[in-house]
């Protein structure tokens, strides 16, 4: 089963106002692949596990946390990943995008899909 995408179809997805603001070009696209470069190349990522009805089983992707001191981030298996610091890159991302929001934020949970057979669920 393949994933759908939000961004690659001609039928446009609204996202729910109340949820999500989406601005488009927020970054620029040699940013955006200058960033989604660096973390691909930097990022310790690790496969994690997670707890499926009576079963453990591996998640189909790779994740990195990063964010504040003493931040924690917990999977669905109560499996508690050590928090790396924010990166200069992350840390100037984090920052423009509470200057432009008025949100702030102390972490982040960056997922790697390799290929077709990852997903979310």
């Amino acid at each position: 089963m393949s994933q759908l995408s939000l961004f690659d179809t001609e039928e446009f997805y609204e996202f729910p106002k109340d949820l999500l603001e989406y601005k488009e070009n927020f970054l620029s696209r040699e940013e955006a692949d200058r960033l989604k470069d660096h973390l691909f190349e930097t990022a310790p990522w690790e496969q994690r596990t997670q707890k499926m009805y009576d079963k453990t089983v591996i998640t189909p992707r790779l994740t990195a946390w990063y964010g504040d001191d003493k931040k924690s981030y917990e999977s669905a298996d109560n499996n508690a990943s050590s928090t790396n610091p924010w990166t200069p890159e992350l840390l100037a991302l984090k920052e423009r995008i509470e200057q432009e929001f008025g949100y702030r934020f102390n972490g982040v949970l960056l997922n790697l899909y390799r290929d077709q057979n990852d997903s979310v669920a």
